[in-house]
C-alpha cells in the first residue's frame, strides 16, 4: 500500500508539473512574461534596416522615470542582454552592436530584477 501511495504521489506531482509547463507555454505564446504587459511604451531601433557590423540606436519612451530598462536582443545563436537608465521623462537611448545579417527581435522590460518582469515593448531590427 505504501508503494502504491508513493507511486500515486509521483504521478500526481508529474501531472502538476506538466500542467504548469503547459500554462506557462500558453502565457509565453501570448507575449506574457508573468508580469503585466503594458505595451504603451515605445521602442524603436535606428537605422532600421541597418548595415551589418555597425552600431544601432535602441530608444524608447513612456517608461517609468529613473528606472533601469532591461533590453533583450534575440540574436542568431544567443540572447543578448543590456540595460539603459530612463531619464526624468521616462525615455532612454542605448547603442547596440548589430552583427550578422538577421532579423533580430528586441524587447524591453521593467522590473527585470523582480520574479515577474514586465514586458514593455517589442520591435524588430533587420540587419542586412
Amino acid at each position: 500500500m505504501f508503494k502504491q501511495f508513493r507511486l500515486g504521489g509521483v504521478v500526481f506531482s508529474l501531472a502538476l508539473f506538466m500542467s504548469a509547463i503547459s500554462a506557462s507555454s500558453v502565457f509565453a505564446a501570448k507575449g506574457h512574461t508573468g508580469g503585466t504587459s503594458t505595451m504603451n511604451a515605445t521602442l524603436s531601433v535606428s537605422p532600421n534596416p541597418a548595415p551589418a557590423y555597425t552600431y544601432v540606436q535602441i530608444s524608447g519612451c513612456a517608461y517609468d522615470p529613473g528606472v533601469w530598462v532591461e533590453i533583450t536582443v534575440q540574436e542568431p545563436v544567443a540572447l543578448g542582454f543590456t540595460s539603459a537608465l530612463t531619464d526624468s521623462s521616462g525615455c532612454f537611448s542605448h547603442s547596440w552592436w548589430a552583427g550578422d545579417p538577421y532579423s533580430y527581435t528586441v524587447k524591453t522590460y521593467e522590473n527585470a530584477s523582480a520574479k515577474n518582469p514586465t514586458l514593455m515593448a517589442t520591435a524588430t531590427l533587420i540587419v542586412q
